[in-house]
């Protein structure tokens, strides 16, 4: 039986998004849950997540669900959001995720849904996109 996978799946999630130089050069930074204070333009923040049992023939799994919330400010913030989101996807479906859980798991399948909206009452827009990333993990 295996315990905990949204934690190794973060601490996965983070390891191959600050190994992209591509993801990373679109940003200031990624943080989880909490961006430090006067944080520079663009960034993104690993938030909450969910997990449920997801057990397939005899092994043990999880499906977990991420929430990247992504801020970016300009004229362009919008498109922006969209291009990291996008990057975002992309690297965490082309990189095999393994956990390190007892016994070790990996990440079987992506799905992706996204939000974005104008933040008001700044002088330059501000942008809060939201990724939300579905994953299910499963033993090897």
């Amino acid at each position: 039986m295996i315990g905990d996978s949204l934690s190794p799946l973060k601490l996965a999630c983070y390891t191959a998004l600050t190994g992209n130089s591509s993801f990373m050069a679109l940003i200031s930074g990624l943080f989880d849950q909490q961006a430090p204070t006067n944080q520079a333009f663009n960034y993104v923040l690993m938030g909450h997540g969910t997990q449920l049992p997801q057990n397939t023939l005899g092994k043990g799994g999880r499906e977990c669900t991420i929430t990247f919330d992504i801020f970016t400010q300009g004229k362009l913030g919008s498109a922006d959001a969209l291009a990291i989101a996008n990057l975002l996807f992309t690297t965490l479906v082309q990189t095999t995720l393994v956990l390190t859980t007892t016994p070790a798991q990996t990440c079987t399948y992506v799905d992706f849904d996204n939000y974005s909206d104008q933040m008001e009452g700044d002088a330059v827009p501000v942008y809060h996109g939201m990724a939300r990333l579905l994953f299910r993990t499963q033993e090897v």
